[in-house]
């Protein structure tokens, strides 16, 4: 998986300097590019200007000095010395030899119409003499002889009678010196590295200010370095030279720029010359001139980046602390101070208004934690109303809700004060009653002891009668007085039951209350929680205590309904026995009513005997089963009067916890 890439965090101060730095250099750059194309293309413009100038001027002394060849040519042509058939051929090959020497040719020579020379020497394939010979004065290129030199010649017609457009009798030869247009084109200097080339008009270089370094094979090859679209450029060159068209260009070869101007030479068979200079030339000092733009660009800009800088910082550092104040606060640090700033600015602004507010969150949250510690150390009199004036705004919602806590809890610890009193009270009671019915219980169970004894005793008496009948009237007469007591007892026995039936709806109603003390405790206990739960961690100790009363409300409410269940069942057996005992009652009634007719009934005494013993026993059941539910009744009471005391110990704790709290 891969990482996200974080961006590294800048400071203001930072990219106010980057910015200032990159506007300025861009600036500058901008400036620096502007002025420097300017120069190159005021210099190319110059340069090219300068150069046609150059190459005009060259074209017309390289025309005036073939002009006045051509003159010599044109005159000796006419010279009536050489039309004299008086002078032998040597005369007039020394007589033209004379003249060529003076005007610095280095030879010459006279033809007739067929192409011999005075010397015999055959010239009639030459394009000069043919030309000459059609009336016009011909100059050739220098061109390679025999002996490896170059030779150039000036042909011009020689006129009958020394009449020029007359009939043409012959052709004058000169020959200047191989090296005339070599030295012609090296007197033209167009720069440093300048080269000045004279083209013929087949575009091949007849005359360069170039020398060659002595033992160099000169190329015949001038393209041999040049890429295809140079060579075609070059080409494109001495076409319009060929052409004969002036003008001025550049173009690239070689791996070099050069400049060029080139311009026809009049009078020649479609020569031109061509001035070429490189643009290291002409371009060295708008080179200089743009390194010492680019020096002077790097100045201004470092200066620029240190004021930057230095602004940067003011204005920078003073937001940073600013922003590192405010991230403190996102995480709870209130220690930082706010920044002085002096100068009159936004960034004055902002350090106050950042300082402002932190001394505003600094009093509030020191107000805030006072009365909370006041409330969690148990004090709910706490003045909230003490900073009242610093909650303005939204931290007006702050000053209500506490106030709002202070206010709910002073109400809940009255309300669990009250509640605790009367939970108190009531465990009191219900302890009270739930001895005294342990004690009335512990007494039942006696009394229904003495009964079941009583009863059993009469079981004994009545298997007695049937089995002495002889006996009858002694023991009938002692049954009676028995009978008697048995009636008083029987009575007291119907009254303690019906006591027991009145005890068990007392317990009823105490149970009763038991329960709506456990429900109404437990709503309490619930509120309290809830209330606990708003107070947030002041109200953690409350709320174990709420949790501790809600469970004592369960056991209480639980230990009543157990109660509940066992008297019912109480009651219900205790009607049942009251039942019996009134019948039994009614019977021993019944017996001591008959007591004295027992005599007249002997003969009956022993079945009636048996059927009263079966009776007895049932009694008995009955008693026993009365006896046991009495036992239960009592232990039952017992647990209640044991729950009881300690439902008002708690109550107890629970008022002491509540008495802790100031409200």
């Amino acid at each position: 998986m891969k990482k996200k890439k974080q961006n590294k965090q800048r400071s203001i101060g930072y990219i106010m300097a980057r910015l200032a730095f990159i506007m300025v250099i861009v600036g500058m750059l901008l400036i620096a590019m502007i002025s420097i194309i300017s120069n190159f293309v005021v210099t190319k413009q110059l340069v090219s200007s300068e150069l046609l100038s150059v190459v005009t001027e060259a074209s017309k002394s390289v025309k005036w000095e073939l002009q006045s060849y051509i003159n010599l040519a044109e005159a000796i042509g006419t010279d009536s010395y050489l039309l004299d058939d008086s002078h032998t051929a040597e005369e007039k090959q020394a007589y033209i030899a004379q003249k060529a020497t003076s005007h610095g040719l280095i030879g010459g020579d006279m033809l007739d119409t067929s192409g011999i020379g005075l010397d015999g020497t055959d010239y009639s394939a030459s394009e000069s003499f043919k030309s000459a010979l059609g009336g016009k004065v011909y100059i050739s290129a220098p061109t390679d002889t025999a002996s490896g030199t170059k030779m150039m010649f000036i042909a011009a017609p020689v006129w009958a009678n020394g009449v020029e457009g007359s009939e043409i009798t012959g052709v004058i030869y000169l020959i200047p010196s191989p090296t005339v247009l070599d030295d012609i084109v090296k007197s033209i200097k167009s720069s440093e590295h300048g080269i000045t080339n004279i083209l013929d008009n087949t575009g091949a270089v007849i005359a360069t200010s170039v020398v060659a370094e002595e033992g160099a094979e000169e190329s015949s090859d001038v393209t041999a370095n040049a890429s295809e679209s140079e060579i075609a450029t070059y080409m494109e060159v001495n076409a319009r030279m060929i052409s004969g068209e002036t003008g001025s260009e550049t173009y690239d070869f070689g791996g070099t720029s050069y400049f060029t101007a080139y311009a026809p030479i009049a009078n020649t068979n479609g020569w031109s010359i061509a001035v070429t200079s490189p643009y290291a030339d002409f371009l060295s000092s708008v080179l200089t001139v743009s390194a010492l733009v680019f020096v002077f660009v790097v100045a201004i800009g470092l200066l620029a980046l240190y004021i930057a800088n230095r602004l940067g910082k003011k204005i920078g550092g003073p937001m940073s602390i600013c922003t590192a104040i405010i991230n403190g606060i996102g995480i709870g640090d209130f220690s930082q101070d706010a920044p002085v700033v002096k100068r009159n600015d936004e960034t004055r602004l902002l350090a106050d208004a950042t300082g402002k507010a932190l001394n505003e969150l600094r009093a509030i949250i020191y107000d805030i934690t006072r009365v909370l510690e006041a409330v969690a150390d148990g004090d709910l009199t706490v003045d909230v109303d003490e900073k009242r004036e610093m909650y303005v705004g939204d931290y007006e919602k702050i000053y209500n809700s506490l106030a709002s806590i202070k206010t709910s809890l002073q109400a809940t610890m009255e309300q669990i004060d009250v509640a605790a009193e009367q939970v108190t009270s009531g465990s009191e009671q219900v302890s009270i009653g739930a001895s005294n019915l342990s004690e009335g219980s512990t007494g039942q169970a006696s009394s229904i002891a003495q009964l079941a004894s009583n009863i059993r005793t009469i079981a004994d008496l009545i298997n007695n009668n049937a089995e002495d009948a002889a006996n009858a009237n002694d023991l009938t007469n002692k049954a009676g007085v028995a009978m008697g007591d048995a009636t008083v007892s029987m009575d007291s026995l119907v009254e303690a039951m019906n006591e027991i039936a009145d005890l068990s709806e007392e317990i009823k109603k105490i149970t009763k209350a038991i329960e709506d003390i456990a429900f109404q405790t437990n709503i309490l206990a619930l509120n309290a929680a809830v209330e606990a739960a708003r107070a947030g961690a002041a109200g953690k100790g409350f709320a174990v205590v709420a949790d501790e009363v809600r469970n004592l409300a369960g056991k209480s409410s639980e230990a009543a309904k157990n109660t509940t269940a066992l008297i019912e069942n109480a009651v219900v057996a205790i009607e049942k026995g009251t039942g019996l005992v009134s019948d039994v009652a009614t019977k021993m009634n019944d017996v001591a009513a008959s007591a004295g007719a027992v005599a007249q009934i002997n003969g009956k005494i022993s079945e009636e005997s048996k059927n009263t013993a079966l009776s007895i026993n049932e009694i008995t059941i009955g008693i026993d089963q009365i006896s046991n539910i009495v036992q239960t009744n009592s232990a039952t009471s017992q647990q209640s009067a044991a729950a009881a005391e300690e439902l008002a110990g708690q109550a107890n704790t629970l008022k002491n916890l509540i008495e802790a709290f100031k409200y």
